[in-house]
């Protein structure tokens, strides 16, 4: 799932982004005779940004943002 909202006004630009995502372990992650693990949980995660973005008359730009990922049973199989 995701949303981009944004508002412009001007030469400038105020713009939001909120994302989920999901990930569920493979067979081989979970029924691998010698690393599986039948205990994994699906891997879930939220990322929000907020940015402001203003453009010149020159062309240039200058942008900032903050931005924020979470991430729930993070599966890390090497």
């Amino acid at each position: 799932v995701e949303a981009n909202p944004y508002f412009k006004f001007g030469q400038s630009l105020i713009y939001a982004s909120v994302s989920s995502a999901f990930n569920a372990p493979s067979l081989y992650q979970l029924y691998d005779p010698q690393r599986g693990n039948r205990q994994l949980e699906a891997e879930s995660s939220l990322s929000v940004e907020l940015g402001y973005k203003h453009q010149f008359k020159g062309g240039h730009y200058i942008t900032a943002s903050a931005f924020r990922n979470e991430v729930d049973n993070a599966i890390e199989y090497v």
